[in-house]
């Protein structure tokens, strides 16, 4: 079974990430802290592994102990969260960070919602 160094790295090449963007992302100011956990010169702090769970949605029992699986299981709407959170989290200048950030603004029981209503089913009709 592998070890808790080994499973940080098989999350951070799951994710295509490399250190520095590893290590940002939950929180350390080095790629070298990253390269430390990998190679077992440190072990990783609670609130490390707390960060990488959420960040990863990974399983907090999983990343400690390699028992069961590695993912949490999240519905469909829980996915569609996790997604904007990253987008408006490590994203927020990119286009899908700007309209998300738009779109939670609006009211939902105003006009607004029925216009974007319409444009998308002109849309999806013009794709068939």
């Amino acid at each position: 079974m592998s070890e808790l160094k080994d499973r940080v790295r098989m999350i951070r090449d799951e994710a295509g990430m490399t250190r520095a963007a590893f290590a940002a992302k939950i929180g350390y100011e080095s790629p070298n802290a990253v390269y430390s956990i990998e190679t077992g010169i440190r072990g990783v702090s609670d609130a490390a592994v707390r960060e990488i769970c959420r960040q990863f949605s990974v399983r907090e029992e999983w990343l400690r102990t390699g028992a069961g699986e590695m993912h949490r299981d999240l519905t469909p709407a829980m996915e569609a969260a996790d997604r904007v959170r990253r987008l408006l989290v490590d994203a927020p200048s990119s286009t899908a960070g700007i309209v998300i950030s738009a779109l939670v603004e609006l009211d939902p029981a105003g006009p607004e919602w029925a216009a974007i209503g319409f444009v998308l089913r002109r849309i999806t009709d013009k794709i068939k």
